[in-house]
């Protein structure tokens, strides 16, 4: 019995576009979860992102399913090319083109031999069916950090407190005629708020004091470079001296009503370089010992470590005895006195700061002096026009000392200058500027603050600073008392301090955060502000089956074209065609003759092998002609004996 064998690619057009289009939406389900590959959520007004990757999903494994299942029915064909095979495996290879049911029943089948082809197609049927829960596991949302440009942080460039200071200029008249200048500066209340607080407060809580902006929960400043003030503190116990003294007077303080008293005798005394003393009675009459000492100045050269600063606004020596052996009983001697010593300096520098801020809470991440900035050399000179440089009414010059520093003098902050100035390139007028008024008042909160008259000089106290004998400030036991006396009051916050560099970098931070608000350009770095957001997050990993699914499908398809008869030549494309299955009625119809049940049709298909696909020229043997006779014999044998009876 001859069968057509004419074939072409034409006859597969359904099935290669099936393909094409699972492959297609594959494609594009893969494209729009790229797209969408860590954006923030889409909630569409009637679709979400899951609702179009389900679909695609859906529609590429319906495309798919419809290949496999034709290329499963062409592969029974061509299983019952070969030799005869049983009748029944038609069935259950027909089953499996249905749908996984039918392939789960192929795949588990013992009495099923061979068809590894057809095997492959039912597998890929069975895996198709986890494609639409793989493509919902492909999307996950997670919480994932944004960042924006967003918040704002102070910054100096240019400092002015824009008072005007008040001068005279007074003639007098002596032996010769000579000229006085006196000048009065306000107090900048900010600044002196922020130096009160600097010496108190903690670090935490001045910090907190920054004039900045976040507008979310978390925002960060990584680069923030503005004027600032800086401190630096040295331990000076190497340079302290000590030495004992005989038959000496040492330095006392008054009582409050204002008498002294002068006790002869053996004490030790601790000396720095700069002229600042300590010393003490080994066993004084009066109880009242002197337990820290202090000297101020605004000029470098007066410090003991600090002469390389030229920014300087105020330097601060102190000695201190220790909390353990320096505070006495009344029964104790001061004989084996232990003393520290320490210098701490407050300047204008340039700094680069990083900051965090996280729910309303400001940190500093990084602090560090920029080097690059120096005092530009051509700024903080006298305006010769403004100081009436040769006029009669000129005052006289400046001295030597007072030429470069910062220091506010009552008689010679009467010159005007030019700007203070930082700079990298001293060739360019760019750079940060203190203007001489704010230099003025700083130095003045600051000589206010640690500096006071010792009680030698009390009657005769100098206006100026620089000009007073040291001590400058002292802290003492009190006689008959277990009360301190001290004189200025910061005398008492540095006596109390365990930490005094911590103490002085505190008031450089408070004084920093008040120049920073001060700035008269109003400067800000905008900075980054960092927020939550619900996000999208593909899991690559659950796109495997997909894939694999489609590759294999493909590779089913390449092979069912190609296969051949045994003998060689191509097996018809019947496919799962109810006509095809039809014409083969003749071939079997012996098998099924006198069958009416379903289960007398399926006992006959599994007893008998055929052949249904044959090359053209075959002989019609070779269809198990034989075996159907004997069992069309054998069945009318069964019927005989059941007429008998």
């Amino acid at each position: 019995m001859g069968s057509p064998t004419t074939w072409s690619v034409g006859l597969w057009t359904w099935e290669i576009a099936s393909l094409v289009a699972s492959i297609a939406q594959f494609v594009a389900m893969i494209a729009i979860l790229v797209s969408f590959d860590g954006k923030e959520i889409f909630d569409g007004p009637l679709v979400t992102l899951n609702t179009v990757v389900s679909i695609l999903a859906l529609g590429s494994k319906a495309s798919l399913l419809t290949l496999v299942a034709n290329c499963i029915s062409q592969a029974n064909w061509s299983l019952f090319s070969g030799a005869p095979r049983r009748l029944y495996d038609f069935e259950i290879v027909a089953d499996a083109s249905r749908g996984p049911l039918g392939s789960l029943r192929l795949l588990i089948s013992r009495s099923f031999k061979g068809g590894a082809i057809v095997r492959a197609g039912a597998s890929i049927t069975i895996l198709a069916i986890g494609l639409g829960p793989f493509a919902q596991q492909l999307i996950q949302i997670e919480q994932r950090q944004a960042v924006e440009d967003g918040g704002r942080f102070a910054r100096a460039q240019h400092y002015d407190l824009s008072y005007a200071k008040s001068m005279e200029l007074n003639l007098m008249e002596d032996e010769a005629e000579s000229y006085v200048a006196v000048t009065t500066t306000p107090v900048n209340f900010g600044m002196q708020a922020a130096v009160m607080y600097g010496l108190t407060g903690k670090t935490k809580l001045i910090l907190q004091q920054s004039d900045y902006d976040c507008p979310g929960s978390h925002c960060e400043f990584p680069e923030v470079t503005s004027l600032a003030v800086c401190s630096k503190c040295v331990n000076l116990e190497s340079s302290l001296e000590r030495r004992n003294k005989e038959n000496s007077t040492v330095f006392s303080v008054a009582l409050p009503n204002g008498i002294t008293w002068q006790e002869v005798g053996t004490a030790t005394e601790f000396k720095l370089p700069n002229g600042l003393f300590l010393d003490n009675l080994h066993n004084p009459q009066k109880r009242q010992r002197i337990l820290m000492t202090m000297l101020g100045t605004s000029n470098s050269s007066k410090t003991v470590a600090m002469q390389d600063i030229d920014t300087l606004i105020w330097s601060q020596s102190v000695i201190k005895m220790n909390n353990e052996t320096g505070y006495l009983t009344k029964n104790e001697s001061w004989t084996e006195p232990k003393a520290e010593a320490t210098e701490c300096a407050l300047y204008y520098c340039a700094k680069d700061y990083s900051f965090e801020a996280r729910n309303g809470t400001l940190m500093a991440t990084s602090s560090v002096v920029n080097e690059d900035y120096k005092r530009n050399p051509n700024s903080w000179k006298q305006d010769d026009e403004a100081n009436m440089v040769g006029s009669e009414f000129a005052p006289p010059p400046l001295p030597a000392e007072q030429q470069e520093s910062l220091a506010f003098h009552r008689n010679y902050s009467w010159y005007a200058r030019s700007d203070l100035q930082l700079s990298k390139d001293f060739t360019k007028d760019e750079g940060w500027n203190i203007t001489q008024t704010a230099v003025e008042v700083v130095n003045y909160i600051a000589q206010s603050v640690f500096s006071t008259c010792n009680p030698d000089e009390r009657k005769n106290c100098s206006a100026v600073a620089e000009d007073r004998g040291a001590p400058t400030g002292y802290l003492s036991d009190q006689y008959r008392t277990t009360n301190l006396r001290y004189d200025p009051e910061v005398a008492q916050i540095l006596w109390d301090s365990n930490d005094i560099p911590e103490t002085f970098e505190n008031l450089a931070m408070s004084m920093s955060n008040t120049i920073r608000a001060g700035d008269s350009m109003q400067s800000t770095d905008e900075g980054k502000v960092l927020h939550y957001v619900t996000v999208y997050k593909i899991r690559w990993v659950w796109v495997v089956l997909h894939a694999t699914v489609e590759v294999s499908a493909a590779l089913f398809l390449i092979l069912t074209l190609l296969y051949k008869f045994p003998t060689g030549g191509r097996i018809p494309v019947w496919k799962s065609s109810e006509m095809a299955a039809m014409s083969k009625g003749s071939q079997v119809s012996s098998v099924f003759k006198g069958a009416r049940t379903l289960e007398e049709l399926n006992k006959r298909a599994k007893e008998a092998s055929v052949k249904l696909v044959i090359k053209d020229g075959e002989p019609t043997e070779f269809v198990g002609e034989e075996y159907v006779q004997m069992v069309v014999k054998k069945h009318h044998s069964e019927e005989y004996l059941g007429h008998g009876n």
